[in-house]
């Protein structure tokens, strides 16, 4: 933890990502992959489990899109529903990544839960709660 702090520290913010990890959740994860892909940047999709995009029909087909043109996807968790597999698929993120950028609404829930992880694994963050017009970051 301390080693990742300490890069956190001494990375050099103007360097492009080379790779995004996402979630492939509704929203703000969509958007950031297909900027990525937009980009020329690599995309990892890290998904919770098979089958967890129980979504209308146009916005399984911008998954399966973004799916097409990630470098990486995975499945962190067997298949099957459980709340607590969201979590762990954003652990497996935040222990895949150097920074995390986080458009949050301020609720209690996944996204607060990932910006947690991040700062007990010592991973930096932006977040930004529009509704408080609220930007973090840490460290």
């Amino acid at each position: 933890m301390e080693g990742r702090r300490a890069l956190h520290h001494n990375y050099d913010y103007s360097t492009p990502p080379k790779r995004l990890v996402s979630g492939g959740a509704l929203g703000f994860d969509m958007v950031a992959a297909k900027a990525a892909i937009d980009a020329g940047i690599e995309l990892s999709l890290l998904m919770p489990f098979e089958g967890y995009d129980r979504w209308p029909q146009k916005d399984r087909k911008r998954l399966q899109w973004l799916r097409k043109q990630a470098t990486e996807e995975r499945f962190v968790c067997e298949p099957g529903y459980a709340p607590w597999k969201y979590q762990k698929r954003n652990e497996a993120i935040v222990n895949e990544s150097d920074f995390i950028c986080a458009f949050h609404d301020g609720s209690s829930g996944g996204t607060k839960n990932c910006i947690d992880a991040a700062e007990r694994a010592g991973v930096g963050y932006y977040s930004y709660t529009p509704r408080k017009n609220l930007i973090k970051v840490y460290p």
